[in-house]
């Protein structure tokens, strides 16, 4: 029992013990949540017992399991290096304690101050080796936030995000976040992540004001200060983003990134911007940035900077303070296409400047100070375009200043410069241009007509003000080409005061040279220029060509403009244009009004009256009286004219002569054109809607008579006109002396030509009939008679309907000696042949006919005796094709006589047809030459190849004889071959004897006709080739013996007894070819007195002549006609190739007459 009881006191006092501890606990509790004394020493108490470095204080607590109410709360953290002090105002928060979660923070006016600082003594106690509890906040509110960091601070923090705590790193997210900077700016809203520990880790993407940028960065410390950062974004306020991180020297706007680190003093980096920076225009340009001491450098600096492309390095100096001073700065590198314009406010200096530069200059206020100097490649300053150019050049706000030695290079031409502009003061520039190709630089010295040349420039300057500048000039050339003048020596000054508002000066000049091709050897001038006049006096000009003198006086104003000139002499190509009157006319507002114009001119006068006009149109009056047509004979294509011009036009018509309207007429008085005599000649129209109407020009003589009407539109560009000419009479004189080739055109002739057209296209279509004409032709001896042509034009084709006549010639002109023998046997008369052709020609393409025409002649004679020519031939020929034409077919030569077989060694030459003829020649043809009397037969082709006349064919001598040494020869074989392009020379193959004794001296001609090459030898009776070497053979030449085994005595007897017969050699070979050339015969035979060589009295002559294709005559005579002299006749006829009758007769006086008839056979092999 009693240890049941003793059981039950032990419970007893247990259980008040237990009730005692609830009652203390439960009172505790209650002091704990209610009494604020004890909840801070339990709290402090509570942080001492763990060691953590916080000291938590407060004015009023409230806090369950799961949440917590804190006013006026201050919570200080000591770290190893820096300490947190966080006053709050208030604090609400929902948590999970053993989860270490607060769902919900609110924090109302937190002050937070980070650095070194006074704090709690418990606090500091307890430095080092402390993490923070790892908790985390789902959502953090924080309104009205302070934040201050030695350098950083921040004000007005509003923001709405979650937290964690990780040992000694918080990390913050906002979800959004507005924060005020003090002197740095104003974030209207953040997302991102923030991170403390011993720095600041930021990724955010923030709003500001003028900026919206994606930021990485960290502040590694805060003392010393270290940091990086990183933005980019499309729209960026590079003063925004200086502001921000504090740096002093960004300005700005654009897409930007920039990737930069540094320190309190030091800021290095990446940028790109393509907007603009430091009010310069940048283009997707990007540099390496380096800021330290105020004192900014950008390397590699590509990109673009004042819209020109850049590759460059820029260096620029900040002044101390913040907005006080100007901004130094330094560019070395390659700039290009660089306008100054977009660097000064008032766009004073139009440029394009590119090339490796350095500029130095300032910026003051945004404007720009710089100094430019360098190598330029290809650019342009005020307005001036150039090739290169070296040199300094300073631009400022209100000016441009050039250093000596500035230097332009422009098509080869060199421009050199110094001086300065004021845009709105003074000016002074010297310059000087030395310019090979002065065209190149015409629109610098202000002479845009001209074209080539070179020219320099002296003792040139630009001065006094810009309002009133004053222009001294100087140009000297050796050739100089304008639009209307190309002078080969010139010489200009020229000074002009106030050279924009009211100039006033002097322009002095002197020339050589041409206008076109009228040439002149000295002008002279001085212009003086008073404001809105200007005064020539005087013009003198003088030269083979073209002479001229005169004063006149322009003046030019914005109400008017008028000229007046006097005393004007004129020598226009050789021909005097005086100016009869003074001249006056003027422009006032849209009205013109002249004074009557007289010009003397051509031997007339031309008088021009009532030249007004208004806005639209100009009118005017001209007579022309007594013109000569003399003066115009070397303008028009004519070999003389004679006669007298008058007549009258009067013209209304808009200034640029379209749509113009009035009349004409014009008269020619005793005209003569290349020597043919016209009644009357005069021509009419009118001009409508600047069309010219021709109603009619007649011209006409007392046997033909032509007529012209029709209408030319000269407007366009293309000349449409329509024309109808017609033409009739019994003598086509106008053909004859318009055609050189013609002496002559006689017959009927009627024609109709209707042409028009543009100068592109053409139709036409009409007629020519021309019946029994004789046509002469200066080549040909004979005319044409009964000459028929009848012509139709239809369209693009001219039909050749008729065209044919007849030629008669007299084989031979009569000659004494040969008429002796032709009155004895025949009477001499014309031979006639005749000729015809048809076909048509395609003039579709004017510049490229297309023939297709037959051309046929039948035993035609032709005679030429320039050639000493006279044949008779049949011809069938083929003329087609276009360009080249193509002649083809057949032509024979029925009989001929050729006295010149000549070759001038050239080339063939090109040959504007293609041909294709062969020509036969049966025989009877001979060639007579000084070599060569022969008679010939045989084909020749005449070809084109290579666009060159190419013979091939061979001719076989018949018979003849060659001249050599003084001997004749006589041929026993020969040809003549053809067979080459490149030169028309003909190889020759000839063999020929002369008897010399009892011996034949062989004759071998061979080569070709330029240069032949001869070989002799001897043939003995047996018609073996004897042993005889070259001085045997000369001897035999000359002697008619060889020299072996003579003495000298009987050697020079035999010279002696030989003499006479060489020199009848020599007399008969010379007589012969005389007498052939004169006489036109094929064969003339000399024969000297074997007595007596030098008695010509007692030679003998022989003369051959083909009566007939086949008809051979010979006959011989001696030169004593006495009645004992003997005549001996030959008459020949060829049977066939190789067999002929040979008639002799022979007459005298001891024998009388004497006959004989031969039978012939020869063989060619």
């Amino acid at each position: 029992m009693a240890k049941l009881r003793e059981i039950r006191r032990r419970i007893e006092v247990a259980l008040l013990i237990a009730i005692g501890a609830v009652i203390l606990i439960v009172l505790f509790v209650s002091a704990l949540y209610w009494i604020t004394p004890i909840q801070r020493w339990t709290i402090q108490r509570v942080l001492a017992v763990t060691g953590a470095p916080v000291h938590l204080d407060f004015d009023k607590l409230r806090f369950g399991i799961d949440f917590i109410r804190a006013d006026n709360l201050l919570l200080y953290v000591h770290t190893e290096d820096k300490g947190f002090l966080i006053r709050a105002d208030s604090l609400r928060a929902r948590f999970e304690f053993k989860c270490r979660l607060v769902h919900n923070l609110e924090i109302y006016r937190p002050r937070v101050s980070i650095g070194d600082m006074e704090g709690p003594k418990s606090s500091r106690e307890h430095v080092g080796g402390f993490n923070l509890p790892d908790f985390q906040i789902d959502t953090l509110f924080i309104t009205d936030g302070e934040m201050d960091a030695g350098n950083f601070s921040l004000r007005e923090l509003f923001c709405k995000g979650s937290f964690t705590s990780a040992g000694k790193s918080i990390s913050f997210y906002p979800d959004s976040l507005e924060v005020f900077l003090p002197h740095r700016g104003v974030i209207n809203n953040a997302v991102g992540k923030v991170v403390l520990n011993s720095g600041i880790v930021i990724e955010l993407d923030l709003v500001l004001n003028r900026s919206e940028l994606s930021v990485e960065g960290v502040i590694e410390s805060f003392d010393p200060l270290a940091w990086r950062f990183k933005a980019g974004g499309e729209k960026i306020d590079l003063a925004e983003v200086d502001s921000l991180l504090s740096l002093g020297f960004l300005i700005g706007d654009g897409h930007a990134e920039i990737d930069l680190s540094g320190t309190k003093d030091t800021v290095a980096g990446d940028v790109f911007i393509d907007g603009s920076i430091y009010n310069i225009q940048a283009g997707n340009t990007s540099t390496y940035l380096h800021f330290k001491n105020r004192k900014l450098r950008l390397s590699s600096l590509k990109g673009m900077l004042w819209g020109a492309p850049v590759d460059a390095t820029l260096e620029m100096s900040f002044p101390k303070e913040k907005g006080a001073g100007h901004i130094d700065m330094v560019i070395d590198g390659y700039i290009g296409n660089l306008d100054l314009n977009s660097f000064l406010p008032d766009g004073g200096v139009p440029s394009n400047i590119s090339g490796r530069a350095h500029v130095v200059g300032k910026i003051v206020d945004k404007l720009v100070f710089m100094a430019i100097r360098g190598d330029l490649g290809p650019g342009s300053i005020f307005g001036i375009n150039f090739d290169a150019a070296t040199g300094s050049v300073y631009v400022a706000p209100d000016s441009i200043l050039f250093f000596p030695g500035f230097e332009v290079l422009r098509g080869g031409n060199l421009l050199t410069m110094n001086g300065i502009i004021v845009y709105k003061g003074e000016i002074y520039i010297e310059f000087g241009v030395w310019a090979p190709n002065i065209s190149k630089l015409a629109d610098i010295v202000g002479l845009e007509e001209v074209i080539g040349g070179r020219a320099r420039l002296e003792n040139s300057e630009i001065l006094g003000s810009v309002k009133e500048p004053i222009l001294s000039i100087e140009i000297v050339s050796d050739s100089l080409v304008t639009s209307f003048v190309e002078h080969s020596s010139f010489h200009g000054e020229a000074t002009i005061y106030n050279l924009i508002d009211a100039p006033r000066g002097n322009v002095y000049i002197e020339s050589e040279g041409a206008f076109g091709e009228l040439t002149y050897d000295s002008l002279l001038t001085n212009i003086e220029i008073c404001g809105n006049r200007y005064y020539i006096k005087p013009f003198l000009c003088w030269g083979d060509k073209l002479s001229a003198k005169g004063i006149a006086e322009i003046y030019a104003s914005p109400e008017s403009t008028g000229i007046c000139a006097e005393g004007l002499e004129l020598v226009f190509l050789g021909k005097p244009v005086s100016l009869e009157s003074t001249f006056t006319v003027g422009i006032v507002g849209d009205t013109i009004r002249s004074t009557d114009l007289f010009i003397g001119t051509l031997g007339g006068l031309i008088e021009i009256k009532n030249l007004q006009g208004d806005k639209d149109n100009l009118t005017l009056n001209a007579d022309f009286e007594n013109l000569q047509l003399a003066h115009l004979a070397e303008f028009i294509p004519v070999e003389s004219i004679s006669g007298h011009l008058s007549g009258d036009l009067f013209l209304t018509m808009p200034y640029d002569y379209a749509g113009a309207h009035g009349s004409y007429y014009i008269r020619f008085d005793d005209t003569e054109i290349n020597g043919l005599q016209w009644q009357r000649a005069e021509a009419e129209g009118s001009i409508h809607d600047g069309i010219v109407d021709v109603q009619p020009l007649v011209i006409d003589r007392e046997s033909e008579k032509y007529t012209l009407r029709g209408w030319i539109d000269p407007n366009s560009d293309s000349l449409p006109f329509s024309f109808e000419i017609n033409g009739r009479g019994e003598r086509f004189d106008a053909f004859s002396s318009f055609v050189e080739e013609v002496d002559s055109a006689i017959g009927p002739f009627d024609f109709t030509l209707s042409i028009a057209g543009t100068s592109d296209s053409l139709f036409a279509e009409g007629k020519l009939d021309w019946r029994q004409g004789i046509l002469g032709l200066k080549s040909l001896a004979d005319p044409v008679e009964s000459l028929s042509l009848g012509l139709s034009l239809v369209g693009n084709w001219i039909v050749i309907d008729t065209f044919g006549g007849t030629i008669g010639a007299l084989p031979v002109e009569s000659k004494s000696l040969w008429a002796r023998v032709k009155r004895i046997f025949t009477r001499q008369k014309k031979e006639y042949g005749d000729f015809s052709a048809m076909g048509d020609i395609d003039i579709s393409n004017p510049a490229e006919p297309e023939l297709d025409i037959t051309f046929k002649t039948n035993n035609l004679p032709l005679n030429f005796p320039e050639n000493g020519i006279f044949t008779r031939a049949d011809a069938d020929l083929a003329i087609t094709g276009g360009k080249p034409v193509l002649i083809s077919g057949t032509v024979e030569m029925d009989n001929a006589n050729i006295v010149k077989l000549e070759t001038d060694g050239g080339e063939s030459g090109t040959l504007p047809v293609e041909l294709n003829i062969v020509l036969e020649i049966p025989g009877n043809v001979w060639v007579l030459t000084d070599m060569l009397e022969a008679e010939i037969k045989g084909k020749i082709n005449f070809l084109t190849e290579q666009k060159a006349l190419a013979l091939y064919g061979e001719l076989k001598v018949v018979r003849g004889k060659a001249f050599f040494y003084g001997r004749t020869f006589h041929i026993e074989e020969g040809s003549i071959y053809f067979e080459s392009i490149e030169r028309i020379n003909p190889r020759l193959d000839l063999r020929a004897v002369s008897k010399a004794g009892n011996v034949d001296i062989v004759l071998n001609i061979t080569g070709n006709l330029e240069t032949p090459q001869i070989a002799l030898s001897v043939r003995d009776n047996s018609g073996e080739i004897a042993d005889y070497d070259q001085k045997d053979i000369l001897s035999l030449l000359a002697l008619n013996t060889p020299v072996d085994g003579r003495d000298s005595l009987g050697y020079e007897n035999i010279l002696q007894e030989r003499l006479p017969q060489v020199l009848q050699n020599y007399i008969t070979h010379g007589v012969e070819n005389v007498a052939r050339t004169t006489l036109g015969v094929e064969t003339f035979e000399f024969e000297p007195s074997e007595e007596d060589a030098l008695d010509l009295s007692e030679a003998n002559v022989t003369i051959g002549k083909y009566l007939t294709d086949r008809l051979y005559l010979k006959y011989t005579r001696s030169l004593n006609f006495e009645d004992s002299a003997s005549d001996v006749i030959n008459l020949e006829y060829r049977l066939t190739d190789h067999i002929s009758l040979d008639g002799h007769r022979k007459t005298s006086v001891e024998d009388g007459n004497e006959y004989r008839l031969d039978l012939k056979f020869n063989w060619d092999y």
